[in-house]
């Protein structure tokens, strides 16, 4: 299980921050050629693209990344919040990125090392998941600073590497669609809890099989848990992950659109840490997770 993150350090930051790349292209580069097949591909999938996320690090450090579809990348963007304490705030940011051989709507870590990116093929339409995985680089080593003469802050970086990619799924039926929620699941380390959008239905992937098993679905009799209100296209793109002090583990989506007075959320719970769902509460404003204590979050 990768390391907690506290509740309140947890959000969801402007999907139009800054994106500077990291890299010079040569003057003579050719621009990609976007084929028909490829921007159906793009169009198709675009109103589910997840928004930046953050995870933060020691050491002051904080990771903002998200799918930049436009550019098949996954993009990040560093930043120290001591170093912005100085008049030297552009130093205190690195931006990066990572290509992706899809087109990517969705990325999590999924643990310390290990980042998940899920997309669609454009050349077959297929759902891709896909595991990158990063060498160890210790908080105290991302980013260094040394005041020189007359007071300026040289500023280097040295960020996660990636090592390796990896293939875990890869389907064309078109019950899947695209990965709309994925979260580790905290009780059974080497699987997954998504959601995909085509029937909303939130399947456990064994990492290294690529075997889905269903958890909870709007159509009777097709998973443990029988949830008619996952038929509501209305729910928003991601969720929240979080241990609380009596429920246990619970994986959370909400609507994107509801009165004030009415909540729309659903909740999936594994009360006993062994990485089964239990329960599923769905819009259920008296439910028991109502003031719960949380003790950390994924």
């Amino acid at each position: 299980m990768r390391r907690a993150t506290p509740l309140l350090l947890v959000g969801v930051f402007a999907a139009g921050l800054l994106w500077m790349r990291s890299f010079v292209q040569p003057k003579t580069s050719v621009p990609e050629v976007v084929t028909s097949v490829q921007r159906d591909s793009r169009e198709m999938i675009r109103g589910s693209v997840q928004k930046a996320s953050y995870r933060k690090y020691g050491c002051d450090i904080v990771c903002d990344f998200w799918p930049d579809l436009d550019k098949r990348a996954v993009a990040f963007h560093w930043r120290n919040s001591a170093i912005l304490l100085t008049p030297h705030g552009p130093q205190a940011s690195h931006s990066t990125s990572e290509s992706v051989r899809f087109d990517p709507n969705y990325v999590e870590w999924i643990a310390d090392d290990q980042l998940l990116v899920a997309g669609v093929s454009a050349q077959s339409g297929s759902t891709v998941i896909e595991v990158w995985r990063y060498a160890e680089c210790p908080d105290d080593s991302i980013v260094r600073t040394r005041v020189l003469e007359g007071g300026a802050v040289d500023v280097q970086w040295s960020t996660p590497r990636r090592t390796s990619v990896e293939r875990v799924f890869e389907s064309n039926e078109e019950a899947h669609g695209v990965v709309i929620f994925a979260k580790e699941n905290l009780g059974r380390p080497g699987h997954v809890i998504l959601r995909l959008h085509s029937s909303g239905a939130f399947f456990d992937l064994e990492l290294a099989s690529g075997e889905l098993a269903a958890i909870a679905s709007p159509i009777r009799a097709e998973a443990p848990h029988w949830v008619p209100e996952l038929a509501d296209g209305a729910w928003k793109v991601g969720g929240s992950a979080v241990a609380l002090k009596h429920a246990g583990f619970v994986y959370s989506v909400w609507t994107e659109e509801f009165p004030p007075d009415e909540f729309r959320g659903l909740h999936l719970v594994d009360s006993d840490h062994d990485g089964t769902i239990d329960r599923v509460s769905a819009n259920d404003q008296s439910d028991s997770l109502d003031g719960d204590q949380v003790l950390s979050s994924f």
